[in-house]
C-alpha cells in the first residue's frame, strides 16, 4: 500500500466562507474559543468553493508517482524520447539548486454515484494521524485540507497522467541512477460510468494548446455538448463552439480527416474569427467530399481546402482557385505532408499563381524596317491571342520596338528593356551589328529566353543580289559568307526560319509555347 500526504481542496469559483468546521468549533468551544469572528479563518482556507473540482495536492518522489500513473493511450500521443532525453540531459547538466519543475497533473476516476468523502483511498489525515493528541494541532490540520490518499498497487487502477507524463517518464530514468527527486504533484478526482465522464474535458483544456489530445476525444466532447454541464464550455470555446455548428458536415470524416480538420481550423483561428469560418469550414468539407469520392487523394487536401475557402470566400473564385491549386499538386507532385501548416501550403501556392498573373514582357532586336516591325507585331500579337485563348492567365506584353532615329538615349533604353524582358526575339536576318550585340547582352543575362529568327526570302534574295555583282571586292564576299554562315556563335544554335507572315506566326506561338512548359506555367493548359 502506498500512501500520499498532502492537502485536499475543492477548487471553483471562490465564495464567502460562512460555516466553520465542526470539530473547530468543537475544539473552540471546550478551550473557551471565540470563533464569532471568522477573518483569520478566510486567510486560512481561501480555497472554500461549494462546487468545483475536487483535487489533492502535494508533494512525493518521482517512483512512486510512475508506480501509481500511466499514460493515457487512448487519449495521449506516444512518449517523444527526443523530448524526454532533453529533459534528462536539462536534469544531468543542472545543480539541484537550479531545478525547477512544474507540478505534475493526475487523474483519479470514481464512481459517479459515490460522494467523494465515501471513497476508501481518501481520507482526512486527523482520522488516521491517532498519534495528534493536540485537538488544536488536529483542528488546524482539517481546516487546511490535511489528507492522505492510499492506493493499493496489486488492486487499484492507476492513475491517468494529465500533464507532466514526459517530466515523469524522464525522472524516473534519473531516478534508477539512485537519484529519486521529489515533485510536486496534483490529483483530480473525475466521476464516471458508463455513459458520464469528463476525462476528456480535462485532457482537453491541458493539451488542447500544446500537444492536442486525439481528435476523437475532441470531438466526443462537442457530441455531448447538449449537456449541462458541457454546453457553456463549447459555446464559449472557439473550437468547440465552431465543430459543434458544424457537426452535419463532419459527422462522416474518419479519423486522420478529422484530426487534419482540427489543425486547419486552429490555424484560422490564430488570423481571425467570426461567425463566416462556421459556412466557411461546412463548404470546405463538403468540397472535400466531392474529391473524396472521384479521387484517390490525400486526407491533407481537406486542411488546404478549408484554408483556401478561407482565403477565397466567394464560392466561383474558391473553386477557380481550388481546382488550380489541384494542377499545380498534381503538376509538380507535392507531398502535402511535408508542409508544416497550411499557411506555409496557401503562401507557395499564392507565389505560383503570382507568378502566373504577372506580365512577360517580350522584347524583339532587330534591324530598323517599318515593314518588317509591322509584320512582328501583328505576329507576335496573333501569337498571344492564340495562347490565352487557351489559358486566360498567360499575360504577355509585346514591348516597343525601338525606332533609333526617333528615340534619344536608344542605347540605355535598350538594355533598361533586354534586363526587363523574359523572352527576346532576335532577327538575324541582316547580321546587323547593334541587333548581334544586344543578343549578345541577353545571352549573359540569366533566366532569358531567347528566339532566334531569319527571313529566309530576304537571306536568300540578298545572297543573290551581291553575288550577281561584278567584280566583287573581299568586303562584298565577306557579307555573302556571313549571310550564308550565320555570325558568331548564332551559326551553331537553332534558328527558326520563316518566309512568310503564317511561318513566322506558327515560330512564335511555338516557341511561346516552350517556354510556358519550361517554365511550368502550363498547369491549366487544354482545360
Amino acid at each position: 500500500m502506498i500512501e500520499l500526504y498532502g492537502i485536499r481542496e475543492t477548487l471553483g469559483v471562490c465564495e464567502e466562507v460562512t460555516e466553520v468546521p465542526e470539530d473547530l468549533i468543537k475544539f473552540a468551544k471546550n478551550k473557551h474559543f471565540t470563533y464569532d469572528k471568522l477573518e483569520k479563518y478566510k486567510k486560512i482556507k481561501p480555497f472554500v468553493a461549494k462546487n468545483g473540482i475536487e483535487v489533492f495536492r502535494g508533494f512525493a518522489d518521482v517512483e512512486t508517482l510512475a508506480q501509481i500513473s500511466e499514460t493515457n493511450e487512448e487519449f495521449q500521443r506516444d512518449i517523444d524520447e527526443n523530448h524526454r532525453n532533453k529533459i534528462v540531459s536539462y536534469v544531468n547538466n543542472s545543480s539541484k539548486s537550479d531545478i525547477y519543475f512544474p507540478e505534475v497533473t493526475l487523474l483519479y476516476s470514481y464512481d459517479v454515484d459515490k460522494n467523494l468523502d465515501e471513497l476508501e483511498c481518501l481520507k482526512y489525515a486527523i482520522e488516521d494521524l491517532k498519534q495528534i493528541n493536540s485537538m488544536e494541532t488536529a483542528a488546524t490540520m482539517r481546516t487546511f485540507g490535511f489528507a492522505v490518499f492510499k492506493f493499493d498497487i496489486k488492486k487499484d487502477k492507476k492513475l491517468y497522467r494529465l500533464d507532466g507524463n514526459h517530466r515523469i517518464e524522464a525522472l524516473s530514468l534519473i531516478a534508477k541512477d539512485g537519484e529519486n527527486r521529489m515533485i510536486s504533484f496534483c490529483i483530480l478526482f473525475v466521476p464516471k460510468n458508463e455513459k458520464y465522464s469528463q476525462e476528456h474535458l480535462y485532457f482537453y483544456l491541458l493539451n488542447s494548446k500544446a500537444l492536442p489530445v486525439t481528435s476523437t476525444k475532441i470531438f466526443d466532447l462537442v457530441t455531448k455538448a447538449n449537456a449541462d454541464e458541457l454546453k457553456e464550455f463549447i459555446e464559449s470555446d472557439q473550437l468547440l463552439n465552431i465543430l459543434k455548428n458544424t457537426q452535419e458536415a463532419w459527422k462522416d470524416l474518419n479519423e486522420e480527416e478529422k484530426q487534419i480538420l482540427i489543425s486547419a481550423i486552429n490555424e484560422i483561428l490564430n488570423q481571425k474569427f467570426d461567425q463566416s469560418i462556421v459556412n466557411i469550414i461546412k463548404d470546405a468539407i463538403y468540397k472535400y467530399c466531392e474529391y473524396k469520392h472521384d479521387n484517390n487523394i490525400k486526407c491533407s487536401l481537406l486542411g488546404a481546402i478549408c484554408y483556401l475557402k478561407y482565403k477565397y470566400d466567394r464560392l466561383e473564385i474558391f473553386n477557380k482557385q481550388l481546382k488550380l491549386f489541384n494542377k499545380w499538386i498534381k503538376k509538380f507532385n507535392y507531398n502535402l505532408d511535408n508542409f508544416k501548416n497550411f499557411a506555409d501550403l496557401y503562401e507557395s501556392f499564392n507565389s505560383y499563381t503570382k507568378t502566373l498573373e504577372r506580365v512577360k514582357h517580350i522584347f524583339v532586336a532587330m534591324e530598323y524596317n517599318e515593314i518588317y516591325i509591322n509584320q512582328y507585331k501583328d505576329s507576335i500579337e496573333k501569337s498571344i491571342h492564340r495562347i490565352q485563348g487557351i489559358n486566360k492567365l498567360h499575360n504577355f506584353n509585346l514591348m516597343e520596338i525601338m525606332n533609333e532615329k526617333k528615340d534619344d538615349n536608344i542605347i540605355e533604353k535598350i538594355f533598361e528593356n533586354i534586363e526587363k524582358a523574359d523572352i527576346i526575339i532576335v532577327d538575324c536576318s541582316t547580321n546587323n551589328s547593334n541587333v548581334l550585340y544586344e543578343y549578345g547582352f541577353a545571352k549573359g543575362l540569366k533566366n532569358k529566353h531567347i528566339i532566334l529568327v531569319h527571313n529566309e526570302n530576304w537571306r536568300k534574295n540578298t545572297i543573290d543580289k551581291l553575288t550577281q555583282i561584278q567584280h566583287k571586292d573581299d568586303y562584298i564576299n565577306r557579307i555573302i559568307n556571313n549571310l550564308k554562315q550565320g555570325c558568331f556563335d548564332i551559326k551553331v544554335n537553332k534558328i527558326n526560319k520563316w518566309t512568310n507572315q503564317i511561318d513566322l506566326e506558327d515560330i512564335l506561338e511555338k516557341e511561346l509555347k516552350a517556354y510556358i512548359a519550361d517554365n511550368n506555367y502550363d498547369i491549366l493548359d487544354n482545360d
